[in-house]
């Protein structure tokens, strides 16, 4: 068994528009802006190859087959102070 995957960096420009609730209970609309950066894979794929199980010998040809992706992303929270 065979398992590939590509991975790529990437940078992804964002923007938030919010209402920030201050200690006093006060809320302020705002704008937060960033670039998140980070990795992210692609072009998963499987390979494998059928054994027979009484002599050891390959079953027809290799099989490949893509993969879904399950994705996953580490957060970190940011915390605005006034």
């Amino acid at each position: 068994l065979t398992v590939s995957v590509r991975v790529s960096q990437i940078s992804v420009p964002y923007t938030l528009q919010a209402l920030f609730q201050l200690q006093s209970g006060y809320q302020v609309p705002g704008t937060v802006s960033g670039v998140y950066s980070g990795t992210t894979s692609h072009d998963l794929q499987m390979e494998y190859q059928q054994i027979n199980p009484s002599n050891g010998a390959p079953i027809g040809p290799p099989t490949v087959q893509p993969l879904e992706a399950t994705f996953t992303m580490a957060r970190e929270e940011e915390t605005a102070s006034a």
